[in-house]
């Protein structure tokens, strides 16, 4: 069982030491294999609206994204797929490609925030409140809660939980959250620290994971919108 982990000398995650990654990785089974990335809301794409809220947020943003896609090109930004030969499945399999190509690539990267396609509304200060718990409980990792709902691959993980989490994979499991409690991960209940200019509030963190869940999200966008 691994042990809980902390950082007691890590830097604060910040617009230039950050970087996120969108999580698209998988299979989209329960929208009938329609890649989520791409659905439309609102006269754009869910990537659209994921992307336009990190890119204030963090210098460098990349995606996670397994197959081809005739709108791939488009994205602008680094495609990264999961391991090939792993047996690593599911959203940490992402998340552990994004992790080693960041070593790779752009080793002066100390934090990388996790977000997932489907989820289109964030907030703009979500970099700031998560680095904010992790730099004073020093955990390697923080996700966030809203309205009582946790959302385990909405997070901000270190550097160094590449390896935890490959030992974690490598030893058959695949649960984010079981993950996080592993590692002693902290949560974020970001109902009371979001920004007052938020009229938004009943959109932030909708996940859109089935047809009737992208109708709502259309709805809820739409009353949000009007006038």
């Amino acid at each position: 069982m691994l042990q809980q982990m902390s950082l007691p000398n890590a830097k604060k995650a910040t617009f230039d030491n950050t970087c996120a990654v969108i999580i698209a990785g998988g299979k989209n089974l329960r929208m009938k294999g329609r890649h989520k990335l791409f659905l439309t809301l609102g006269g754009k794409s869910l990537f659209e609206h994921v992307y336009s809220t990190l890119s204030i947020q963090v210098k460098q943003t990349l995606l996670n994204f397994n197959d081809l896609h005739p709108e791939l090109h488009t994205v602008g930004i680094p495609v990264i797929n999961d391991l090939p030969n792993s047996d690593f499945v599911g959203p940490l399999a992402g998340l552990v490609s994004s992790l080693e190509w960041l070593e790779k690539q752009q080793p002066h990267i100390e934090w990388l925030l996790s977000i997932p396609s489907d989820t289109p509304f964030l907030p703009s200060n979500l970099l700031d409140r998560l680095s904010q718990t992790a730099d004073q409980s020093k955990a390697i990792g923080c996700y966030c809660m809203y309205r009582n709902r946790k959302h385990f691959l909405t997070g901000l993980w270190h550097k160094s939980a590449l390896t935890p989490i490959k030992e974690y994979l490598s030893g058959g499991q695949r649960s984010v959250k079981g993950l996080l409690n592993q590692i002693g991960a902290e949560f974020v209940a970001m109902d009371s620290c979001l920004e007052k200019q938020h009229n938004n509030k009943h959109l932030l963190f909708f996940n859109i994971n089935t047809p009737e869940d992208l109708i709502k999200a259309q709805e809820l966008f739409l009353g949000n919108n009007k006038g």
